[in-house]
């Protein structure tokens, strides 16, 4: 009776086993610049070009996106400068992340360099949505700098949409799984400040744009062989004794 309770488990071990080992991750979609522009633009303040880079420190290529003052008056000006790409997602990303390099590369007479801007732009029923988060980080530190936002509930992600009739509202699992296949484009810039009676300037640097998935189920250990074999030597062994 024991062996056969034993082998019994043993098979539904493996059964589990057998479900989720047959999983695996998808390809994370992944833009390392190493080569080329991989279909990115320049965007932000006054349409700016992006350009790829051989280095500038990170290893491997990368992108950089540039603003000149030359602006006569008085106050400050605080230009966006980024990337953009069309892209697609979908319900496989929930839970899982998206990570980016950033640097300032070259600034002059700059009052501020900071936060990191995501945005995921697509329509529903013919609304458009932005989907946003905004990151701290203050890139007049120097070097570059990786942030890593986890696409589920657990970051403070804004979901608004922008034409009237406004709303915008934090980000649930329910919204996550609604229009993560719906996003067609990507929006990530860069914010930085200067006097307009300085004319103040700057280019930031972007690398490793990474979309990865929610991680796959957790996997049996090796030891779930083990049990079924076992399990199965239980029950031949019954089965000669009977």
């Amino acid at each position: 009776m024991e062996l056969r309770r034993l082998g019994v488990i043993c098979l539904l071990s493996a059964s589990v086993f057998a479900m989720t080992s047959g999983r695996a991750d998808a390809t994370p979609l992944t833009y390392t610049f190493d080569t080329d522009m991989q279909g990115w633009t320049g965007t932000g303040t006054g349409q700016p070009t992006a350009t790829w880079n051989g280095s500038s420190g990170n290893p491997g290529g990368d992108v950089s996106v540039s603003v000149s003052g030359g602006i006569t008056g008085t106050g400050t000006i605080t230009p966006d400068l980024g990337l953009s790409r069309a892209i697609s997602l979908d319900t496989a990303n929930y839970g899982g992340t998206v990570s980016i390099d950033t640097a300032l590369l070259a600034g002059t007479s700059l009052t501020s360099a900071e936060g990191l801007y995501i945005q995921f732009h697509g329509v529903e029923n013919g609304m458009e949505f932005i989907i946003s988060y905004n990151a701290t980080v203050n890139l007049l530190g120097g070097g570059w700098n990786t942030t890593s936002v986890r696409l589920d509930e657990s970051a403070a992600w804004t979901y608004a949409t922008i034409v009237p009739p406004f709303s915008s509202h934090a980000m649930t699992k329910t919204d996550w799984n609604t229009y993560l296949p719906l996003v067609s484009d990507i929006l990530i810039e860069d914010k930085l400040s200067f006097l307009r009676s300085t004319g103040g300037g700057g280019t930031f640097g972007f690398d490793n744009i990474t979309f990865t998935d929610a991680p796959p189920p957790a996997v049996p250990e090796p030891t779930s062989m083990l049990l079924l074999a076992t399990g199965l030597a239980g029950l031949g062994l019954r089965r000669r004794s009977a």
